[in-house]
């Protein structure tokens, strides 16, 4: 079985319906949370992300790729800390650029 690259048309289209069923997933399971939707539903939704995963890695021979880790605000505030205070404005230091110029 030949595979094709994970930047091609078809996995990319893919990667799309991929994404786009995970949003489902958890949109289903804050339902089931919230007692709105069953069990059965999530494990639908689930069932169908799973599928799609299946047909990329038999498409590419890779297994899908991990979304983007986001920081959390405790991270964030960490990052901000450690890059120090914020540059001075030009007007605060008292300098004119076209004065300057």
């Amino acid at each position: 079985m030949s595979t094709i690259a994970m930047d091609a048309p078809e996995a990319l289209a893919l990667l799309a319906r991929i994404g786009e069923q995970g949003g489902a997933v958890r949109d289903v399971k804050a339902r089931v949370k919230a007692g709105e939707a069953g069990p059965a539903e999530a494990d639908a939704a689930l069932t169908t992300l799973l599928a799609l995963k299946g047909e990329f890695k038999a498409l590419t021979g890779q297994d899908v790729p991990a979304p983007a880790k986001q920081g959390s605000k405790k991270d964030k505030k960490a990052n901000k800390a450690e890059a120090g205070p914020p540059p001075v404005q030009m007007k605060e230091a008292g300098l004119n650029a076209a004065a300057e110029m």
